[in-house]
């Protein structure tokens, strides 16, 4: 009697990226750990936070996210989360060129396979890449199998758009000329950032000496005059520490955006509450130079990023992370969008001391 044929595996996840160097330019920066995959008819999100061993405190999160309308093809009919080693997914997909086409399937692993003392269940993850034909030639085409592990379906989330100042946009050609860092000793870099009245961002780093070697863009500017009130009520300008009013010691500081008296200025706030600046009660001077502390490690990650506009924002208060979004695009072709969260020294400081 002839043997019962196996079923397939089934499949249960399908996508097909078609410029495969967009998956390559997010899942380069995560290295370290595992990467996580929160799949759903919808869309894909990817998650990643390193440790490093120098901390207990996550440095890194990424949180990459892409709507199913953005791939090739897409096929999920049902939500669900799986993790996957770093090492062996990175090893592949760096050799894949900037044309390649690339698949990511998911199936339902076989009865044999199995981890010791684990619950969770176990799926088979391929990657297959496919290069562009040679003149007369056929496409060449490779592929990747891994394990991968389901996990706890929980959405990655970072703080909320109003916990940051306005953003300083910088092209990541730009951004990249800080790899000149990486051969200094220090593990630290300050960024110093402000938004108005000109778009501004410097890094700067410790070189080992009684020195320091810092790349700007643009300059940082004065910051225009704010009026606090005392106890009693009454404003007095934080610029000239004189109060506002008719005698001949009042306050004459002038907007720097219209030179008009700051009691009579009219110029709104840039964070966008279209009201005048001095009434805006936003809790945070966007035309203050804000200046922290984060590893270097952390920002030459991205420095491997090409073609691309970052945009960094700035807490308006310490404790959460520096934000630094950016599109995934290439060729046209757009795959979805990444928040990369760093925190700053003095937070992973703390968490390290309890």
């Amino acid at each position: 009697m002839p043997k019962k044929k196996s079923a397939a595996p089934k499949k249960v996840f399908n996508a097909v990226i078609g410029k495969g160097t967009l998956w390559k330019s997010i899942t380069e920066l995560m290295t370290g750990d595992r990467i996580t995959l929160h799949l759903s008819k919808e869309g894909m999100t990817i998650g990643h936070e390193n440790k490093p061993l120098m901390s207990t405190k996550t440095e890194v999160c990424i949180i990459a996210k892409f709507s199913s309308e953005n791939f090739d093809e897409y096929f999920c009919p049902k939500p669900f989360s799986v993790s996957f080693d770093t090492s062996e997914h990175n090893s592949f997909i760096k050799s894949s060129k900037k044309k390649v086409k690339l698949s990511i399937t998911i199936s339902e692993a076989g009865p044999d396979v199995a981890t010791p003392g684990s619950k969770s269940k176990i799926y088979d993850l391929t990657l297959t890449v496919v290069s562009p034909p040679a003149e007369g030639g056929i496409a060449p085409e490779s592929s990747c199998g891994l394990f991968c592990h389901e996990e706890n379906p929980t959405q990655w989330m970072a703080p909320k758009k109003d916990v940051y100042r306005i953003p300083v946009t910088l092209p990541s050609s730009s951004f990249s000329q800080i790899k000149s860092f990486s051969n200094q000793e220090s593990k630290k870099i300050t960024i110093e950032t402000q938004s108005h009245p000109k778009p501004y961002i410097g890094f700067f780093v410790d070189s080992g000496s009684t020195k320091k070697i810092n790349k700007k863009f643009g300059r940082a500017e004065e910051n225009v005059p704010v009026f606090y009130p005392d106890d009693d009520g009454y404003l007095y300008c934080a610029e000239c520490e004189q109060y506002i009013g008719e005698d001949e010691d009042s306050c004459t500081c002038v907007c720097e955006l219209c030179n008009s008296p700051r009691q009579e200025c009219e110029c709104s706030c840039p964070c966008g509450s279209s009201i005048l600046l001095k009434e805006c009660g936003c809790g945070s001077n966007p035309y203050e130079v804000v200046s922290r502390v984060y590893p270097l490690g952390a920002l030459l990650k991205l420095t491997k990023l090409s073609g691309m506009s970052l945009r960094f924002y700035e807490p308006k208060n310490p404790g959460p992370p520096l934000k630094i979004s950016f599109t995934a695009a290439y060729g046209g072709s757009v795959l979805g969008e990444v928040e990369v969260l760093i925190n700053d020294m003095e937070e992973i400081t703390k968490t390290k001391k309890k």
